[in-house]
């Protein structure tokens, strides 16, 4: 036989305290933060792609530098278009 136990929650009635409020700041802050962060991932060859697409030849020439001296293939391919 399972015999389950029911433990009562304490219910706060009170109001938060100043560090229950810095702490639920701080937790929001970094959602907020982590949320925004996705289009930074995305990398240099596609924020260089995107610069060329928009007509950005400056920003994507300074970007696709470097990728095409690594040796990235659609990074040269990119500059000798340009």
């Amino acid at each position: 036989m399972i015999v389950f136990h029911v433990i009562p929650l304490r219910v706060n009635t009170t109001s938060p305290t100043r560090w229950q409020i810095r702490i639920t700041a701080n937790v929001l802050l970094l959602i907020v933060s982590l949320l925004m962060a996705g289009p930074a991932i995305a990398g240099p060859l596609e924020d260089a792609t995107k610069a060329y697409e928009h007509g950005d030849y400056k920003t994507a020439y300074r970007l696709f530098g470097p990728l095409a001296e690594q040796g990235i293939p659609e990074a040269q391919y990119n500059l000798v278009v340009m």
